[in-house]
């Protein structure tokens, strides 16, 4: 069951993902604001990704690394 429900399930994400970028394609409000809405979203894609190496690294070294 398992070997049929995998590709439906990445069908179904793929479709999703079409639809979302179509939708976010034709709104005006979203095209017209793309400059501040692109540095907000790199910002915090940034920030995201910095938060997450930051405190992988310190949970690796206080944790897992052996002394």
């Amino acid at each position: 069951i398992v070997k049929i429900i995998d590709p439906l399930i990445n069908i179904s994400i793929y479709v999703l993902l079409f639809l979302l970028g179509l939708s976010v394609g034709t709104n005006q409000t979203i095209i017209k604001n793309l400059d501040t809405l692109g540095i907000q979203a790199f910002l915090l894609t940034l920030g995201a990704v910095s938060g997450s190496v930051f405190f992988s690294y310190f949970t690796y070294k206080f944790f897992f690394q052996n002394k």
